[in-house]
């Protein structure tokens, strides 16, 4: 791979909507956009009701 430079060394920051407690998915894809190392999930809309959005977020170790 060749070597990046500035900005381009930066991680991409990304965000998950839905996959919250309960869904198979959201960890599929948390795992499937940090595989490379070059994103890392910093932020997610876990789920419509607040208590499962806080527990999930929580278990992804994301800033509540």
């Amino acid at each position: 791979m060749p070597e990046r430079s500035g900005l381009a060394k930066r991680r991409l920051r990304a965000g998950i909507v839905g996959g919250g407690r309960g869904a198979f998915i959201g960890s599929v894809h948390r795992i499937a956009a940090e595989l490379d190392g070059q994103a890392l999930v910093v932020a997610g809309a876990m789920s419509a009701d607040p208590a499962v959005a806080r527990d999930s977020a929580a278990a992804w170790f994301l800033e509540i």
